[in-house]
């Protein structure tokens, strides 16, 4: 709401859209659409007045503080937060591959 000076803020994502994990169970129960149970980050980042890419990142070079997109975009950085998601590990839990829904990923 209140841009700080001098702070440019860049979102790189391979997804223009994320789950919104806490809507899963009104998704599931059937309250919630799928489009309702995502976030748009185009839109987000709009408000935010954030840049955002919709690419891959590839690989970061720490010297040159760039982070390399698979389009072969390198984007600079000065300050870098990393957030690569998480993929529960239903394999090791007897049963979950069979009766569980995993909260994290993608809503289909």
């Amino acid at each position: 709401m209140k841009p700080l000076p001098k702070v440019r803020l860049t979102l790189i994502t391979a997804n223009q859209k994320t789950a919104n994990s806490g809507m899963l169970p009104g998704y599931i129960a059937g309250f919630n659409s799928h489009d309702e149970c995502h976030i748009d980050l185009r839109s987000l980042a709009n408000f935010a007045q954030a840049q955002l890419y919709i690419n891959r990142v590839v690989a970061l070079d720490w010297e040159n503080n760039k982070v390399v997109c698979a389009n072969g975009l390198a984007v600079d950085f000065d300050v870098l937060s990393i957030d690569i998601g998480s993929t529960p590990a239903t394999v090791s839990v007897s049963g979950a591959a069979e009766y569980a829904i995993a909260a994290i990923g993608k809503l289909i």
